[in-house]
């Protein structure tokens, strides 16, 4: 987020107001792919060791679903890349 701050606002950061690097992104969606991301860490090792698919499965799923979330956060940050028109 503030490699993209800094590309996008940080030539007009003296003429007009610009965001923070944190309303860039979302802080739930981070907590939440941050929860799910290591859920499903947990819940796969946990299965290794005990050598249950299901479980195995069920924690790949939650590590999916980290991933996709974190990946639309990132896309709503690179969103900002791009400026907005305006009539």
């Amino acid at each position: 987020p503030l490699l993209v701050w800094l590309h996008r606002y940080s030539p007009i950061v003296h003429d007009q107001p610009v965001p923070k690097v944190s309303d860039l992104y979302s802080s739930q969606w981070q907590g939440w792919s941050f929860t799910l991301l290591v859920a499903g860490v947990v819940v796969a090792a946990g299965s290794l060791f005990f050598h249950s698919t299901t479980g195995l499965r069920a924690g790949l799923v939650l590590f999916g679903g980290g991933v996709l979330l974190f990946q639309a956060n990132m896309l709503q940050v690179y969103g900002h890349l791009w400026p907005t028109r305006r009539p």
